[in-house]
């Protein structure tokens, strides 16, 4: 977003009200000879058919959005200045509508990117009315909501013109009117940190106030004009006809606002037909459970997941005509199924012709019964760049310990730096020239393994309720067999309603990230991706974090490395304040978390004592945490001062554990959340 342009647009807005009001108050002033309320309507009016011949002019209706915000407060300030009505009835009326006014503006400004930004709902009515739109929109748009102010507003007015006293009664007014704006307000603050850290905009917001309510901020909206006639009808009970004022703002947002919304959120919210049937639309109290499909005892649970990078830079960045085909266990079954694709952290569009799933039987590129996926109803699609998609549902019948064979195929020209480089006994990818996505078999010549995994955010199956998620959050340790030998021994435990998610990068940091070409492989650091990758996971009730080593061997110094200065070292404090963030937004998602020892680092190339130090004070703090998995003590001893890998446990880099190391690790992390440690 430009600033620039949106200072500009704002600069323009406000100039351009200024001389509209002006305009109003002159002829106000111009027509004493007839009814006060006509006049106010002439005042009400005249800057809004300017605006209406300025948005004609522009091709853009949405320049009226603030007026409706501004039109009540300026008015009541006009009305106080011209019957000197400043006792303090008057100015607490006006303090505290001015409140509502300030809000409104603030969420338009936040919105606002420049002289060009246009309302949705304007441009779906613009798409349906076509030529006539200049008329349908001065009506619908300009005069109808105008209108509804103009009433609603009508108390205020002549509360300040009759220059009524000031009690109780009106207190309380004031109060309920206060109470809806600061309601309106908190409402309005969870949806705007829901919205800048949410990973795709398809997700429903659900939690705090919008919890109980689909609307809190148009259920705070209605109380806040109920409490204007309040105030009025209270100093002045012979006109309590007054009341009906209120009428119009609550049918508009009834019968107009809301279902409009509503239609709009269904069109692409993925869940929001459930999060509809579960919450009340305005009343914020708790609302009987009903299940997705009407289906009793079903969810979607998450049975595969990746974590998004960048691959490691290469001078091929573009793809052409390439299919992407990955086998994927299914650890349980279930009767639909469904697919996030994320493109995250790439710098464009990305535009995928077809999406494939066919049924699996080993870890192999063979498939059978292939099914074309749609997205938003479309074969071809497009994944916005920093965004992610998430299929229509599929009907499908998967079986548990057999595979669902995912084929992803790019026609034209594609940027492939977003993926993810994963290995295990369970993981394993093929990418082959063509478009071979409907081929039972990948043709030899023309195809190659790969254990890079492009766009595959997460697959989730529509399933018992009994089955759940388990997320492994880390770095190169967890992205390579450890959550797959996992899997494999809760099955051998009998545990078969389990799938382990992993979200690993390599060379991921906690508390730092790369900006350059050379380790844009090592991805976001913990911090900037760990609500991305965890908040789309279903079904999901523990978390397994073990993540932070990279923070203490990477950092030697610009002697030695130009990307890797030695203030880039955090302390003991630092680290820890980085994993009990985790633990703050694990506990938002109700995530057990389980946090998993640091493994040796002795004889790793930048080995140092001060280094093994840091490491020993994070995994004390770490072996103090009531769920612990202490993988460092199930593979590793301690001798002189330092933890060395047990025998046959290291992969040789003194860094990264053996293919038996992970064995065992995945074993105690299955043990430890599901089963018998003693065993």
């Amino acid at each position: 977003m430009s600033y620039k342009k949106k200072f500009l647009g704002l600069l323009f807005l406000t100039i351009l009200y200024a001389l509209s009001f002006t305009l109003g108050f002159v002829l106000y002033k111009f027509t004493d000879m007839l009814d006060v309320l006509l006049r106010l309507f002439i005042l009400c009016l005249t800057p809004m058919v300017i605006v209406y011949i300025f948005g004609l002019v522009l091709d853009n209706t949405s320049i009226i959005n603030p007026y409706w915000s501004i039109q009540t407060p300026v008015i009541m300030m006009f009305l106080m200045i011209e019957y000197q009505a400043f006792n303090i009835g008057t100015v607490l009326y006006f303090m505290v509508f001015t409140l509502w006014a300030i809000r409104l503006s603030i969420n338009y400004a936040i919105e606002y990117t420049g002289i060009n930004y246009e309302d949705w709902r304007y441009k779906k009515i613009k798409q349906k009315t076509g030529k006539v739109y200049f008329l349908v929109s001065f009506f619908a748009v300009f005069i109808m909501p105008t209108l509804v102010v103009f009433v609603s507003s009508l108390p205020m007015y002549l509360y300040i013109k009759e220059m009524h006293s000031f009690g109780l009664w009106q207190m309380i007014g004031l109060g309920i009117m206060t109470m809806a704006i600061f309601y309106q307000t908190q409402a309005d603050y969870e949806m705007y940190l829901f919205r800048k850290n949410r990973s795709s905009n398809k997700v429903v917001y659900e939690s705090k106030l919008w919890k109980y309510s689909r609307h809190p901020n148009y259920f705070g909206e209605m109380i806040l004009w109920m409490g204007v006639c309040f105030v009025y009808i209270s100093a002045e009970n012979a006109k309590w006809y007054a009341i009906f004022c209120c009428l119009p703002v609550i049918l508009l947002h009834l019968f107009i606002s809301i279902p409009l919304s509503e239609r709009h959120y269904l069109s692409y919210k993925d869940g929001y037909d459930i999060y509809k049937k579960n919450t009340h639309m305005l009343l914020p109290i708790p609302k009987r459970k009903i299940n997705k499909f009407d289906v009793s005892g079903y969810k979607w649970v998450t049975i595969y997941g990746n974590a998004q990078s960048k691959c490691l830079p290469s001078p091929q960045t573009y793809a052409k005509d390439v299919t992407l085909r990955y086998p994927i266990f299914i650890p349980f079954g279930g009767r639909y199924v469904r697919i996030t694709l994320d493109n995250f952290l790439q710098e464009e569009d990305v535009i995928i012709d077809h999406v494939i799933i066919a049924k699996g039987h080993e870890l192999n590129d063979k498939q059978e019964n292939p099914i074309y996926v749609t997205f938003n109803n479309e074969r071809r699609f497009t994944i916005e760049k920093g965004k992610s998609i998430v299929s229509d549902p599929i009907l499908y019948d998967l079986v548990s310990d057999e595979y669902l064979v995912l084929n992803i195929y790019l026609k034209g020209y594609t940027k492939l730096t977003g993926g993810v480089d994963i290995v295990g006994p369970l993981s394993k990818g093929y990418y082959a020239y063509g478009d071979q996505s409907l081929k039972d078999k990948l043709d030899l010549n023309t195809s190659k393994e790969t254990s890079w995994v492009y766009f595959i955010a997460n697959i989730d199956v529509f399933t018992e309720d009994t089955n759940e998620s388990v997320i492994c959050f880390g770095d190169s340790i967890t992205s390579q067999d450890w959550p797959d030998y996992m899997l494999l021994h809760l099955r051998e435990m009998g545990i078969k309603n389990v799938s382990v998610i992993r979200k690993a990068v390599s060379g991921t940091r906690v508390l730092r990230e790369y900006d350059c070409i050379t380790y844009q492989s090592y991805g976001k650091k913990g911090k900037n991706r760990f609500f991305h990758e965890i908040s789309s996971v279903c079904g999901c009730k523990n978390i397994i974090i073990q993540h932070g080593i990279n923070d203490i061997i990477h950092p030697v110094g610009i002697d030695l490395n130009s990307f890797r200065p030695m203030e880039d070292l955090p302390t003991k404090e630092e680290l820890i304040e980085g994993l009990e963030y985790y633990l703050k937004i694990s506990k938002r998602f109700d995530l057990k978390v389980y946090y998993g020892t640091l493994l040796p680092i002795y004889g790793w190339r930048t080995y140092k004592e001060f280094r093994e130090e840091l490491k020993n004070k994070v995994n004390d703090w770490i072996k103090a945490y009531p769920n612990l998995i202490d993988f460092e003590g199930r593979i590793s001893h301690f001798e002189d001062g330092a933890w060395h890998f047990n025998d046959e446990m290291d992969s040789k880099d003194h860094l990264h554990p053996s293919k038996k190391a992970y064995d065992l690790m995945g074993e105690l992390a299955a043990r430890t959340i599901y089963g018998d440690l003693s065993k």
